[in-house]
């Protein structure tokens, strides 16, 4: 072969694989930019959190008929309130349901526990507390994100509150108070697992 063959072939050799090389990057940096959104999954906003992508229905337990009808009494059992006594209430926020042990006796005694859907406090609202409140632990539920927080840190005399979040729109607040033992790290505990126990009611629920 002579010296002009082959300088025309690796001529040719090194323009294929410039070719090449282009196409490659080409196609990574399409891929690198394409948004999460568009491969199916959930963006996440730092600022307003998490997005929830299977909303619940929660729509049936905003009628305080029904609020305490997200937890049946062997779920309450097993949170640690042997006599529960559950009623409605109001608070600044919805309506939630209150439930005491009200003993073998009926007298109140022991553990409390305070949970329902607030229609005007969202995921954002939730996560623009993060660095307000005193404490504030993102976590999740069964995909759900679930922060362990309040406005106020009672851990250390049993109270733990936390933020499930159901929709883009709405936050099932959750508050659980210790009161035999006043042991904070237990109180989060019981609010974990009450959330857990909703997310399985409202994935039943149509």
């Amino acid at each position: 072969m002579t010296n002009r063959r082959v300088l025309a072939v690796l001529t040719g050799l090194v323009l294929l694989g410039s070719v090449t090389a282009c196409s490659s990057e080409v196609s990574g940096s399409a891929g690198d930019s394409t948004p999460a959104s568009s491969a199916g999954s959930a963006q996440v906003d730092p600022a307003a959190g998490p997005s929830v992508p299977r909303p619940l229905n929660i729509q049936p337990y905003l009628d305080e008929r029904n609020v305490c009808l997200l937890l049946g009494k062997s779920e309450v059992n097993a949170l640690g309130i042997a006599h529960p006594k559950a009623k409605p209430k109001k608070d600044s926020l919805g309506t939630v349901c209150a439930v005491t042990d009200s003993g073998a006796d009926g007298v109140a005694e022991g553990n409390t526990l305070n949970y329902g859907p607030q229609p005007s406090f969202s995921p954002s609202d939730l996560y623009k507390k993060k660095g307000v409140w005193p404490y504030f632990v993102p976590g999740s539920v069964q995909g759900y994100s679930a922060v362990v927080g309040d406005s106020t840190d009672n851990r250390k005399n049993g109270g733990c509150g936390l933020g499930l979040a159901v929709t883009d729109k709405m936050v099932v607040n959750i508050w659980y108070n210790d009161d035999k033992t006043k042991n904070g790290d237990y109180a989060c505990g019981m609010a974990k697992k009450a959330a857990d126990e909703i997310v399985t009611t409202l994935k039943k629920t149509k």
